[in-house]
């Protein structure tokens, strides 16, 4: 058996501790709002979304960078907020990421979360959860454009697209958002 001297085994630590920083994950390092749980089907019911480190209140235009987020293509670096869709699209919310789109599809076309069919009910689930509203209500709604208001006189302009089925029975998902 060979004995290292101190001062390799040291080095060694060192170099063992960057690797395991710098590891290949390309996960997120701020997670995305947790799609609320599906609204009551009275009139004046919203989305109640679930809380989390990155639902503060943010900038009033949430409309990100063309190409997704930081971190690039190689694996290297972290995973950006947001990332194109396959209509080339940016997702922004409930999900970041193409590749959530199909699961999040099927448990919709299972019974779950059928608000997220709605355009309307979704910006207003954005709305809520991103910009803190406690009771968010849908404006005027033209194509994928949903003009949403709240009590305290605040506004924003939601984009959603469908970026895996469209028509009655696909997803809806936030593309940007500006508030006034």
């Amino acid at each position: 058996m060979t004995v290292l001297k101190p001062g390799r085994t040291m080095a060694l630590l060192l170099l063992a501790g960057l690797l395991a920083g710098c590891g290949g994950s390309d996960q997120q390092t701020a997670p995305a709002p947790a799609p609320p749980a599906a609204p009551s089907t009275t009139a004046t019911a919203t989305p109640s979304p679930e809380p989390s480190a990155g639902a503060t209140p943010g900038p009033t235009s949430a409309t990100p960078r063309a190409g997704g987020g930081s971190g690039g293509s190689g694996g290297a670096g972290g995973g950006g907020g947001a990332h194109e869709g396959r209509s080339g699209a940016t997702l922004l919310w409930p999900v970041t990421d193409p590749a959530e789109v199909a699961p999040l599809q099927a448990r919709v076309d299972g019974g779950a979360q059928p608000w997220l069919l709605d355009p309307a009910e979704v910006a207003v689930a954005f709305a809520g959860a991103t910009y803190g509203w406690g009771a968010p209500e849908a404006g005027s709604v033209s194509g994928g454009t949903v003009v949403v208001n709240d009590a305290a006189g605040g506004r924003a302009t939601v984009t959603v697209v469908q970026p895996g089925r469209t028509g009655a029975t696909g997803i809806w998902v936030v593309s940007a958002a500006s508030r006034s």
